[in-house]
C-alpha cells in the first residue's frame, strides 16, 4: 500500500479531523510576492519578484540555517542610465537655451517651429530602484500588481495569469519557467508559470523572477508602489528584468547565493547610455528576536583590489558572540572593464530623486543623487557626514577600509562603465544599451567568520563565475543533504528520499514525535551511497519530523550536516483506503512543496462533471478548479499554492478534494515556504 501524506499540523491521537465545506472568503488580490526561501545551502535568503530582497525585521538571511541570527533586513537591486526625453508624442526633445535653468528650461520637439540642428538634446538622468532605501517607495514590479488595475484592458489577464506571477523555484533545473522575451509572443508576460520541463540551468536550487520598471501591458500613470508614491515623480528606463538566483548545498559553495540579472532595453527608439547597476544593503545584524534594536550597532566596509572589489557588513560587537558572522557583496560583469563606487550613510540620509527633471537643486549638486553616488560622486560635498565614501576611504585609496563608528548603517555598491567628460564626450568604455538588446552581469552573496574568509571567498566566486560555473571535481567534498519527499507506503512506515552532491560515510535518517522535545530524535544509520530510507513501527495518527544527516569523517574531525526539516501525520487508515482503490488515486507532485508550486494529478476520466478544490485545515475553501479546467487537464493540474485572491497562504497542510459521480477523493499536500 503506498499513500503520500505530508502534514505540518500538530493532532492528538486518536482526534479525528473534521473540516466544514463552507465557501471561503476571498482576501485581497496578491499584490507583490515575498515568499520565496533559497534554501539549498547555508544562507537561506528571501527573495522577491521586484528587485528586492527580504520584507523587513524578519527572517531575511540567515546565518548558519536554523541559527536564528539574521543579517539582512533589506537589499534591493538599482539601476541607473541616461535617456533622451521625447514628448507625449515621442518625438525627441531639445533645450531652448543653450544653459538651461530654472528660468530657462523651455524645450522643442526635434523638427517643429523654432528648432535647428544647433539645439543640445534634453538628456535626462534616471534611476529605477527595487527599494528606495529610506523610503517606503518601490519602482521595479512584476508585470502583475495593483497598478494593473488602471488597465481595464488587461482584466480578464488579471485574473487568470495574477496567482501565477511570483518567484519559480527550481530543483535540479525542474520544473523550469518560460523563456523570456520581449514582446511576449503569448502575450500575458507571465514567464514564471512553471513547465513542466527540465532546463539547464548551473546551480541545484534556482530561482527564477521577472519584473519592469514600465508595464508590459501599456498602463499609464506612475510606475511606482509604496506609501510615497505620491511624492515620487518616476520616470522609467523602460527596462524588464530577468532575475536568476543559484544555490548549491555543497562544500566551497554553500556559503554564497549568485545572481544573474539580465537587463532588456524594451525600447524600440532609445538607448540607454552610461548605464550603473548597484546592490543597496541595510543589514541590520542581529538574532531575529532583537528586531529593530539589531540596526543600532552595524559598521560598513569594503576591500578593494583586483581580486576582490566587495562591500560587507558585520556586528560591531558581533552580540556578545550571537552574530560573529559578515555578509559580503560583490557585483560582476564578465568580459567588461568597468569601475567602481560604493558609499554609505546612516538611516534616514538616503539620496533623493523625487523629481528627476528638478532645477531647484537647493544645497544639492544634481536632481538625481542615486544616480551621481552610483557613478562614484557625492551630491552634497558640503557635508562631511551624510554620504560617506566607502570604496578606498575617506581618501580613495584605502585598501581595506571600515567605518570608524558604528550605527544603523547601508551601503550602496555599484559598478559602472567610463562616463563622459570635458573634452571627450564619447569616451572608451561607454556602459550602454541599445534598443533590443539585453545586458546580463551578476552579484553574489556571500557569508563567512572572519575578513579573511570573507575575502578567499570574493576571490573564490569571481573564479567560480568567470569559469562558467564549473563545480569542478567534487571527489572529498561534503555537501548537505536535501530532503525531495516523504511519502507512507505502509501501516506506520514511512519513506524518505533525499538528494547529496557526494556520499558520505554515512547518513543518518532522524524522526521523533513532533512535540518531543530535542532529546528523543532517534537515527537510523545507512550506508552513505544511498538515497532512501524508511523507518517503521510509528504510531498511528501522530505526527512526527523528519531530517537527513549526513557524517563525513566520522571521528575527532567529524563533519555533521543536516536537511531541512519535514513533518509528516501517520494516517494507516488513508493509506489502507489508497491500497483498495489505486485506480482513483489522487495525488500531487512534488510533496511537499514551496514556492514553485507542485501538480495535482487524478484520473482524467474523473473531471467529467467533477469539481476540484482546496481547503485548509479549518475548512475554508481556497482554491477551485473549474469542470472545464479539469477536463482539459488531461489529469495534471498545476497549482502555485496561492489562494483564489492571488494571497499567499503560509505553511501547512492543505486539501485537495475531488468530487465526481465516482465519489469523493481527497489528497493531503504539505505547502513549505
Amino acid at each position: 500500500m503506498k499513500r503520500t501524506i505530508l502534514l505540518t499540523i500538530l493532532l492528538l491521537a486518536g482526534q479525528s479531523l473534521l473540516f466544514s465545506l463552507a465557501a471561503f472568503q476571498p482576501e485581497e488580490p496578491k499584490q507583490l510576492d515575498a515568499g520565496v526561501i533559497q534554501n539549498a545551502g547555508s544562507l537561506h535568503l528571501k527573495l522577491t519578484n521586484y528587485g528586492v530582497l527580504g520584507e523587513g525585521y524578519l527572517a531575511n538571511l540567515i546565518f548558519p540555517p536554523n541559527s536564528g541570527v539574521n543579517y539582512l533586513y533589506k537589499g534591493s537591486l538599482w539601476i541607473g542610465a541616461k535617456k533622451y526625453r521625447r514628448n507625449a508624442e515621442g518625438v525627441q526633445l531639445y533645450w531652448l537655451a543653450q544653459h538651461p535653468s530654472a528660468d530657462s528650461s523651455g524645450t522643442v520637439a526635434y523638427g517643429a517651429p523654432g528648432w535647428n540642428s544647433s539645439l543640445a538634446p534634453v538628456v535626462d538622468t534616471l534611476t529605477s530602484v527595487g527599494f528606495d532605501g529610506d523610503a517606503d517607495l518601490y519602482e521595479l514590479l512584476p508585470a502583475y500588481n495593483p497598478l494593473l488595475s488602471a488597465n481595464p484592458g488587461a482584466a480578464d489577464l488579471y485574473a487568470q495569469y495574477n496567482l501565477h506571477d511570483r518567484v519559480l523555484k527550481s530543483i535540479l533545473s525542474h520544473p523550469m519557467p518560460r523563456e523570456f522575451a520581449w514582446p511576449d509572443p503569448a502575450g500575458n508576460y507571465c514567464f514564471a508559470y512553471p513547465q513542466n520541463v527540465t532546463g539547464n540551468e548551473p546551480a541545484f536550487e534556482t530561482c527564477s523572477a521577472f519584473c519592469y520598471d514600465i508595464c508590459p501591458f501599456g498602463t499609464g500613470g506612475q510606475r511606482d508602489w509604496g506609501a510615497y508614491r505620491s511624492y515620487n515623480e518616476h520616470i522609467p528606463l523602460g527596462l524588464a528584468i530577468e532575475q536568476k538566483s543559484y544555490a548549491w548545498p555543497l562544500q566551497n559553495h554553500d556559503r554564497r547565493v549568485v545572481f544573474k540579472y539580465t537587463l532588456h532595453n524594451t525600447s524600440e527608439a532609445d538607448t540607454l547610455y552610461d548605464i550603473a547597476v548597484s546592490s543597496y544593503l541595510d543589514c541590520d545584524i542581529g538574532p531575529v528576536a532583537y528586531g529593530a534594536t539589531a540596526a543600532s550597532d552595524d559598521l560598513s566596509g569594503y576591500v578593494m583590489g583586483p581580486e576582490y572589489e566587495f562591500a560587507y557588513s558585520r556586528d560591531n560587537d558581533l552580540d556578545g558572540g550571537a552574530a560573529p558572522g559578515y555578509i559580503g557583496c560583490k557585483l560582476i560583469l564578465p568580459g567588461t572593464a568597468i569601475n567602481y563606487s560604493s558609499y554609505y550613510w546612516k538611516v534616514g540620509d538616503g539620496p533623493d530623486d523625487f523629481d528627476p527633471l528638478s532645477f531647484s537643486l537647493g544645497t544639492h549638486l544634481t536632481a538625481n543623487e542615486k544616480y551621481w553616488l552610483q557613478t562614484g560622486r557625492n551630491p552634497t560635498p558640503g557635508s562631511a557626514t551624510k554620504y560617506l565614501r566607502l570604496r578606498g576611504g575617506p581618501t580613495g585609496d584605502t585598501p581595506e577600509y571600515l567605518q570608524p563608528s558604528p550605527n544603523d548603517t547601508r551601503f550602496l555598491y555599484s559598478l559602472f562603465g567610463n562616463l563622459p567628460g570635458p573634452g571627450n564626450p564619447h569616451p572608451a568604455g561607454r556602459l550602454n544599451l541599445a534598443p533590443g538588446q539585453a545586458i546580463s552581469f551578476y552579484l553574489a552573496i556571500f557569508a563567512d567568520f572572519s575578513l579573511e574568509s570573507l575575502k578567499a571567498q570574493a576571490q573564490a566566486v569571481t573564479s567560480f563565475i568567470s569559469g562558467g560555473f564549473d563545480l569542478g571535481s567534487l571527489a572529498g567534498l561534503t555537501s548537505m543533504p536535501y530532503l525531495t519527499a516523504l511519502e507512507q507506503t505502509g501501516d506506520g512506515t514511512v519513506r524518505a528520499d533525499w538528494f547529496s552532491y557526494t556520499d558520505p560515510d554515512h547518513f543518518e535518517l532522524q524522526c521523533k514525535p513532533s512535540e518531543a522535545p530535542a532529546s528523543q530524535w532517534q537515527a537510523l544509520s545507512l550506508a552513505g551511497n544511498l538515497r532512501t530510507g524508511q523507518v517503521y513501527g510509528l504510531t498511528d495518527l501522530q505526527s512526527y519530523k523528519f531530517k537527513v544527516a549526513s557524517i563525513f569523517n566520522p571521528g575527532p574531525n567529524e563533519i555533521y550536516l543536516e536537511s531541512q526539516t519535514l513533518e509528516l501525520l501517520i494516517d494507516d487508515n488513508n493509506a489502507a483506503q489508497e491500497e483498495a482503490a489505486p485506480a482513483v488515486r489522487l495525488s500531487n507532485q512534488p510533496n511537499p512543496f514551496g514556492p514553485g508550486g507542485t501538480v495535482i494529478r487524478f484520473d482524467p476520466k474523473l473531471g467529467r462533471a467533477g469539481s476540484l478544490s482546496v481547503y485548509n485545515v479549518r475548512g475554508q475553501r481556497v482554491r477551485t478548479f473549474s469542470e472545464d479546467e479539469l477536463l482539459s487537464s488531461g489529469g495534471s493540474l498545476a497549482w502555485d499554492g496561492t489562494n483564489s485572491a492571488g494571497r499567499t497562504p503560509g505553511s501547512g497542510v492543505y486539501f485537495c478534494v475531488l468530487k465526481t459521480q465516482a465519489g469523493t477523493f481527497t489528497n493531503r499536500m504539505l505547502l513549505l515556504r
